[in-house]
């Protein structure tokens, strides 16, 4: 996020104040009372009689006295001057965040990392798994039908074999992981890079589960999303 201050001074006077009468102020006022009370006069209006009490508190007629007054322009350098250990505490507040949000993404990219091996090993088993319930499949279509394309079949396998692999996933996965390590130890403001990757994360993650079909790599595919919605929630601390 951002912060901004400003400061704003102003000189207040009121008459507790060390202060002064400004003749020119007074008279400049005192003059157009009396326009006003001889205008009201010619078209028949009576007004009360200004006291002093309402002339005083109008704008410029007491004026501080300088003897003693700093000028504003010192005030405002001895507020800033106040203000720089308040800065100086508020960035290494942030930079003890940012170390803290570093060291936790880090962990959870290692996590992630670990979770995509795991997924990895799986594969074989995935593998002998579907194979084993396609041949199933496959000898109750022999049994039931007499004339049957082996062309055709082939293409259908070789189709269903495309749609669920999940190689590419993985390795994209991996590519991302990799990314988001590098975007961490830049210098400069990658909040937003590294949100858009974790839309990455869960378009992959997503797809993975998709194409599962595997009890244990749907559990660590879910994992991952997990894994993912936590990462995302840090990254939204990132600048």
């Amino acid at each position: 996020g951002h912060i901004s201050v400003s400061l704003k001074l102003e000189a207040h006077v009121s008459p507790a104040d060390q202060a002064e009468l400004s003749e020119e102020s007074l008279a400049a006022i005192l003059d157009a009372l009396e326009r006003i009370e001889q205008k009201a006069m010619d078209i028949g209006l009576s007004l009360a009689p200004s006291r002093a009490a309402d002339i005083l508190p109008l704008r410029g007629v007491l004026v501080s006295s300088e003897a003693g007054q700093q000028p504003l322009s010192d005030k405002g350098a001895d507020l800033l001057e106040a203000l720089r250990p308040m800065l100086r505490a508020f960035a290494a507040s942030r930079a003890a965040e940012g170390t803290a949000l570093k060291t936790i993404i880090s962990k959870q990219l290692a996590d992630f990392e670990r979770l995509l091996a795991q997924a990895k090993t799986l594969l074989p088993q995935r593998e002998e798994a579907a194979a084993k319930s396609l041949q199933k499949n496959l000898d109750k279509i022999f049994r039931a039908e007499n004339e049957i394309d082996p062309q055709r079949v082939a293409q259908e396998l070789a189709l269903i074999a495309i749609k669920s692999d999940i190689t590419e996933e993985l390795d994209r996965l991996d590519a991302h992981v990799a990314s988001a390590r590098k975007l961490i130890e830049q210098k400069g403001a990658n909040g937003r890079k590294l949100d858009f990757l974790m839309q990455e994360f869960n378009r992959e993650t997503n797809t993975l589960c998709a194409k599962a079909n595997y009890k244990e790599l749907t559990d660590l595919g879910l994992e991952l999303k997990v894994l993912t919605d936590q990462m995302r929630e840090q990254i939204q601390n990132v600048e």
